[in-house]
């Protein structure tokens, strides 16, 4: 079977607070931007960001940062080279962005149950309704092995760390729902 063709994780950004400290001890706050070497969950980073001090007469830091993310959020230390400061910060990571920030929902079909196609869109993609092995709830999406088949999607496709195959649902220009949002409306499947 083919493997997908993307890395597994994608640089992304946070936005975070950031505290100074060092031979004074904490003396301000920061609000930093910061560029992640990963948007893996649950995984080790790193990265550099740009800190504005209020407190500091306004004063920019820049800073080198390493440390770990976890779902929808980042901790982190840096040395500050602009400020000569070390920091720690704690931030909210992209999660809207065009990168695939967290982590996609599991579609591979070992996963699944009561699987059924409902639908085949204009671009060849198949749709199915299906459950997950751990809940009753209903699902409409596709799946994984269909993509990696054709060539043009395969992209959307990644490994997550047990194995399974997940879906980037934004890189086919879909989202995975509920049957019922699909039964009550099925245009909702696209962005």
């Amino acid at each position: 079977m083919p493997q997908p063709s993307s890395t597994d994780y994608d640089p992304t950004a946070s936005i975070s607070l950031t505290i100074p400290f060092g031979a004074g001890g904490i003396k301000d706050f920061g609000i930093s931007l910061n560029v992640l070497s990963t948007d893996e969950e649950n995984a080790w980073m790193g990265g550099a960001g740009v800190t504005f001090y209020p407190a500091k007469d306004n004063k920019l830091g820049c800073s080198l940062i390493g440390g770990r993310n976890f779902t929808g959020s980042e901790l982190h230390l840096g040395y500050d080279f602009c400020q000569k400061v070390f920091n720690f910060g704690i931030g909210v990571l992209d999660t809207k962005g065009d990168n695939n920030v967290g982590s996609p929902p599991v579609s591979d079909n070992r996963l699944k149950r009561d699987v059924e196609q409902i639908a085949t869109l204009d671009n060849d993609l198949k749709l199915y309704s299906f459950k997950y092995l751990w809940d009753e709830k209903p699902y409409v999406g596709v799946m994984a092995q269909d993509l990696l088949e054709q060539s043009d999607y395969r992209d959307a496709v990644t490994i997550g760390d047990k194995g399974f195959y997940a879906v980037y649902y934004n890189k086919l220009g879909l989202k995975m729902i509920t049957f019922n949002e699909w039964k009550k409306n099925n245009a909702e499947i696209f962005l």
